[in-house]
C-alpha cells in the first residue's frame, strides 16, 4: 500500500465534484459497517446533523453497542470524512 490510500481516492471524488466523501482507512467487517452506516444516514436524514457530526454520533453508538464486536475500534474507527460541508 503505497501512496495516500483512502485520502488519495477521496481526492479523486472531490476533484470530480463530489462535495464530501466518507471513506474507510482499512478493510472493515461488512456487518458492523452496515450498522454504522445505517445509523450514520439516520443521523443525517432524520436528525439533520452535518456529516462529520452524524459520523461521530454513529461511532459513539457503536462504542456503546450491546454487541461487543461493535465496541472495538476495528469496527468503527476506520471511517473518516474527506472534503467539505454538504447540505444534502
Amino acid at each position: 500500500y503505497r501512496g495516500e490510500g483512502a485520502v488519495g481516492l477521496g481526492r479523486a471524488f472531490i476533484s470530480a465534484g463530489v462535495p464530501l466523501v466518507v471513506a474507510s482507512l482499512w478493510p472493515v467487517d461488512s456487518e458492523s459497517t452496515a450498522e454504522l452506516m445505517i445509523n450514520f444516514h439516520r443521523y443525517r436524514s432524520r436528525h439533520g446533523l452535518a456529516t462529520a457530526n452524524a459520523l461521530q454520533r454513529a461511532q459513539l453508538d457503536m462504542i456503546t453497542s450491546p454487541d461487543g464486536r461493535n465496541r472495538t475500534p476495528f469496527a468503527w474507527a476506520s471511517f473518516v470524512t474527506i472534503g467539505g460541508y454538504s447540505s444534502f
